[in-house]
């Protein structure tokens, strides 16, 4: 999950006029395309981050980031309850300090990966907030996407996870932080490139981004507080993005089985084409 960080400089003045005005001007309608389009592509390897950026700018509006905060809520909602089970099995390895059973070690797993993903996410957060207003930027980032998805078909998938993969695609959901680079494509795609089974990719890639999206909103928590956007967009926009999420969640897990992945590279490519190009 990226973030986008009002400036010091829009905090008053003709800034504080031009955003407001946007703010209220964010219909039901706009906050629940907004929410569809983060749902699906915030679990189909195409960034919801990129997307939503893309489609900020070309419809000329401002979302607050306590709006886009609710809409990660959202599919934070949805990874949950999809992995409920495996969840509370972690839960119950970790008050038993077992640590070598399989949800033991995918807790072990899950620390491992987060810890590059924090570092990655909190050293380069002012960059991947600049590539926010970038077109060029996000296009070049999803075809940075492409490139893992094509990646990902090259992988055997029969190899279980261990600590170095975990660490592998910890760094991979670290670089997806930036607008354009897939979160699922990226650590799904980087932990089958690295030989890792579809199904062990999948459960990591789910499980690490509890922690991921939960920590981004700590970061972001303030501004839900003053986010000054009618409260009926907040719940058309969490509503949608829930829906969407748990569809695009679901469509995920059979296209991976599948072995379908890569061929949103296609997409990637060609939107990521047209983005720099125009």
């Amino acid at each position: 999950m990226g973030s986008k960080s009002f400036k010091p400089e829009h905090a008053c003045g003709p800034g504080l006029f031009i955003l407001t005005a946007t703010i209220i001007m964010l219909s039901l309608l706009q906050a629940m395309f907004l929410g569809i389009l983060q749902g699906v592509a915030e679990w189909l390897p195409i960034s919801s981050t990129g997307h939503l950026a893309i489609a900020q700018h070309y419809m000329a509006i401002q979302a607050p980031v306590a709006f886009d905060v609710m809409l990660h809520i959202a599919t934070l909602v949805v990874v949950i309850w999809y992995m409920r089970k495996e969840i509370a099995a972690i839960l119950k390895a970790l008050c038993k300090r077992d640590f070598k059973s399989p949800p033991g070690r995918m807790l072990t797993f899950v620390i491992i990966g987060s810890i590059p993903t924090a570092a990655i996410g909190l050293a380069f957060r002012s960059l991947f907030e600049a590539m926010f207003a970038s077109m060029a930027a996000i296009g070049a980032a999803l075809l940075v996407t492409a490139a893992i998805l094509v990646a990902s078909s090259l992988g055997k998938g029969t190899r279980q996870l261990d600590g170095k993969r975990a660490f592998l695609t910890g760094i991979a959901q670290g670089v997806a932080v930036a607008p354009g680079v897939s979160r699922s494509g990226a650590t799904i795609g980087i932990a089958m490139a690295s030989g890792a089974a579809r199904e062990e990719a999948i459960r990591l890639s789910f499980l690490l981004a509890i922690p991921a999206i939960a920590g981004a909103m700590l970061l972001e928590a303030g501004s839900l507080a003053a986010s000054g956007i009618a409260a009926e967009a907040m719940a058309a926009g969490f509503i949608a993005s829930l829906a969407a999420g748990w569809l695009s969640l679901k469509a995920l897990v059979k296209l991976v089985a599948k072995g379908r992945m890569a061929w949103f590279a296609v997409y990637c490519i060609g939107l990521g084409m047209l983005l720099l190009l125009f």
